[in-house]
């Protein structure tokens, strides 16, 4: 799932785009190759549709990533000693930088004169 926000009903000359995992990113990257554009691009592996949502608001969150990690230790490929730090910092660096890009104030529409 790919989100493109500019605040305005026009194109702007960059567009932001929040994409949900790699594949989605990838296309994003491609697709700027190809318009020879650069847009900034916001990858996002935290899925807000199931597990807890008391701290999901918070760039730490104890509640989430514990549930997270219990996730990740069921799945019968989980090794928690090759995966487990890797896994925790990108899904903290995601978080944190997902965090921020909402968290920015949204630009503004130009306003137009009514005649």
């Amino acid at each position: 799932m790919v989100f493109s926000y500019n605040g305005a009903s026009k194109p702007m000359s960059t567009a932001h785009f929040i994409a949900w995992g790699p594949s989605a990113v990838g296309a994003l990257k491609q697709r700027d190759r190809l318009l020879g554009q650069s847009n900034p691009i916001v990858e996002v592996v935290e899925d807000l549709r199931m597990g807890p949502l008391d701290d999901a608001d918070q760039v730490v969150a104890p509640k989430r990533t514990f549930w997270w990690q219990a996730i990740w230790r069921a799945q019968w490929w989980f090794d928690g000693d090759a995966y487990e730090t890797a896994l925790l910092d990108q899904y903290a660096g995601c978080r944190a930088h997902f965090l921020s890009v909402i968290a920015a104030p949204e630009p503004q529409a130009p306003q137009v004169a009514l005649a």
